[in-house]
């Protein structure tokens, strides 16, 4: 069950992280929000693993 769990989690701070990313012009924004949601997704395979 926690490996849907995670999955999901993972699948919603990507589609997160795209739509934020598409919203931003600039490329020092793009690059703060990529790294936030690696740290995410790294945080949520950590926490669940």
């Amino acid at each position: 069950m926690s490996d849907y769990i995670h999955y999901i989690i993972i699948l919603v701070l990507l589609v997160v992280g795209f739509i934020a990313v598409k919203k931003v012009a600039s490329c020092m924004f793009k690059t703060i929000i990529s790294i936030v949601v690696v740290a995410g997704i790294a945080l949520a395979w950590w926490y669940f693993s």
